[in-house]
């Protein structure tokens, strides 16, 4: 990258940054005692035999990482805010010998513009991610052909009440997804949503009622645009405290690129019954156009179960669906198991996942390997979750597995991306820890082609010393693996990383 793409890059950076601080309705001055502001800094060298992850031209390179960054958080009665930052410096990535930097950033915020009424919630995300799933680089060390992801969003909303008549929603929200760098193929998207709903007090108690609106509307700079619209009214009588019957009926208006019959615009209706004998049980079914059987199943209180299967002429996702949410928890472990099949964008993906980047705090380090290539193609996306979790006085242990297949509804291609990784974070002393951590997956083309990757890395860290002020020095040591082997010769390669890094938060 040269002085000129460098010194832009970072003024279109700090634009968006105090655009977002802006947006976010935050006052420094007013409610200065309430922000924390924590500078930090890392410097890291690592060295990998293989910086390019090519089998045919292997390169070692040892790369030089200087990361200036800062964390700027407040909660207060009115505003919540959790702004991380970071500016990567790497001097020769890719064993080029340039110097390149790359913004990395993670926003939340929620204020209150009115109590009890009116609120504003924005989000932001500065990233770097592969363009394609099946050649990915692991982060920013390999120069690989990645693209930088930005993503925001603001939404005010209003929640009126209507004394006992009704309760209700009122939002509007802008998002915005954009890349650049790279050879990206997903243009750059404005969506405006719209969401009205509005649902029966408590003057009602044998009759209920609601009604909703969404519109989603998003625009893109190359691409067709995409159009989601959906209504629904809900009538519900109650013949005995445990029986209810109910009447829904609503109108689907899409309008995307699609080669298949998964979509179907117009009128649906469904009508049936709900028994509910107790608190933890209840099946509900309904028999239309639209048709579907819910069961939901809490035989303890720490077990929660939900699954939906429905049948549906009109709306997205035609034909047979399940929809499942499974949860077990105990004092010091969590069991979640999730599946869904929704139709959806790359971009409401890449927007969906930025609360999860802001709450992580290694959120802004790498590539997340199971993203979908970046396209404008509509896709129906059927997704399973497993993750387990077990937390002890001095070790975290995570497990997940997960299994996601796509069908975009332009080019009928296929994908089949599944995998499971494992981490365990152990303090084995007061001021020292461990972190192992693996990752395997295996991805799947419609060309009957797959990869298969596979992650290993071991880390020591040690805490070097406390300051006043809560300032601390932090220096670590890390061993990466990374083995990938598939049908496409230009896919496979090994790499052996080590790192050492020094870390200071002032």
């Amino acid at each position: 990258m040269d002085m000129a793409s460098i010194e832009k890059e970072t003024a279109r950076f700090w634009i968006q940054c105090f655009s977002f601080l802006f947006i976010s309705g935050a006052s420094f001055q007013v409610f200065a005692a309430d922000w924390i502001f924590r500078p930090n800094l890392t410097v890291r060298e690592v060295f990998s035999d293989n910086i390019r992850q090519d089998a045919n031209n292997k390169k070692s390179a040892l790369v030089t990482e200087v990361d200036p960054g800062f964390n700027l958080r407040t909660i207060s009665t009115i505003n919540t805010f959790n702004m991380r930052y970071r500016m990567q410096n790497l001097y020769n990535a890719g064993g080029n010998s340039n110097i390149d930097i790359n913004h990395q950033l993670a926003l939340n915020s929620k204020y209150r513009l009115i109590r009890n009424r009116v609120y504003v919630d924005t989000q932001s995300s500065i990233s770097q991610q592969n363009t394609s799933n099946r050649r990915i680089a692991s982060d920013n060390l390999t120069g690989g052909s990645n693209t930088t992801v930005t993503t925001f969003s603001i939404s005010p909303y209003w929640t009126p009440h209507f004394k006992g008549f009704a309760t209700g929603l009122v939002r509007v929200s802008y998002d915005r997804v954009s890349t650049t760098g790279g050879q990206s193929s997903l243009s750059d998207t404005n969506t405006y949503r719209q969401q009205i709903q509005l649902n029966s007090g408590h003057d009602f108690s044998r009759f209920t009622w609601s009604v909703s609106f969404n519109n989603q509307q998003s625009q893109r700079s190359n691409g067709n645009d995409v159009n989601f619209q959906s209504s629904q009214i809900v009538l519900r009588t109650y013949f005995t405290r445990r029986l209810s019957g109910f009447i829904q009926a609503g109108q689907e208006s899409n309008d995307f690129q699609s080669t298949t019959n998964s979509n179907k615009n117009g009128i649906y209706y469904t009508a049936g019954l709900q028994w509910r004998p107790s608190m933890r049980f209840s099946v509900q079914a309904g028999y239309g156009n639209n048709k579907f059987v819910t069961v939901n199943i809490s035989p303890i209180r720490r077990i929660t179960w939900s699954t939906t299967y429905s049948n549906n002429d009109i709306g997205t996702n035609r034909g047979s669906r399940w929809q499942t949410s499974f949860r077990y928890y105990t004092r010091r472990s969590n069991w979640l198991f999730t599946y869904s099949e929704n139709t959806v964008t790359t971009q409401q993906i890449l927007l969906g996942q930025q609360a999860v980047v802001a709450q992580n705090n290694t959120g802004l380090n790498g590539f997340r390997p199971d993203l979908p290539s970046l396209t404008d193609e509509v896709f129906i996306n059927k997704r399973a979750d497993l993750s387990y979790s077990f937390t002890t006085g001095k070790s975290n242990i995570n497990l997940n597995g997960y299994r996601s297949r796509r069908t975009y509804q332009v080019s009928q291609n296929n994908e089949d991306v599944y995998g499971a990784s494992a981490s365990w974070n152990w303090n084995f002393s007061q001021r020292s820890r461990s972190i192992l951590r693996m990752l395997w997956q295996t991805t799947e083309g419609q060309d009957g082609t797959s990869d298969q990757r596979f992650e290993g890395s071991f880390g020591l860290s040690r805490n070097i010393a406390n300051f006043a002020g809560s300032r601390s020095v932090y220096g670590s040591v890390q061993y990466r693996f990374i083995n990938q082997q598939s049908d496409l010769a230009n896919n496979e390669f090994l790499e052996n990383r080590i790192s050492a890094s020094i870390s200071m938060r002032f």
